[in-house]
């Protein structure tokens, strides 16, 4: 593997889906997946399908300290974010703020 992808969500619906077919695919990629709680049962029978699946456990409210983590079980240029992100409008602002966030700081990532 040469790079690695970020993948947020990655218990989920989507986030577990796009490392389902990554993995089906043989795709060459390390997968630095984010969970909230990497001991939680369903991160843990993540991490088994794969040794490509690297946990991150961490909150997006804290981008700095989950690309701080990540850099600590990878040493491969993230290459690729996935990012999963809730419609919600009664917490527009946070959610916006967020994202913005999460892509200013994913953006300054050394490719």
């Amino acid at each position: 593997m040469s790079r690695a992808i970020f993948v947020s969500g990655a218990t989920g619906k989507q986030g577990g889906a796009l490392i389902d077919s990554l993995l089906q695919e043989n795709a060459d990629f390390e997968i630095l997946a984010l969970t909230r709680d990497a001991s939680s049962a369903s991160a843990q029978k993540l991490a088994k399908k794969s040794p490509k699946i690297k946990l991150i456990q961490g909150d997006l409210a804290n981008i700095d300290a989950v690309f701080d983590a990540a850099k600590k079980v990878t040493t491969l240029p993230i290459w690729g974010v996935y990012s999963v992100q809730v419609r919600d409008f009664t917490i527009l602002n946070i959610h916006t703020s967020t994202r913005w966030t999460y892509c200013d700081v994913s953006s300054a990532q050394p490719y």
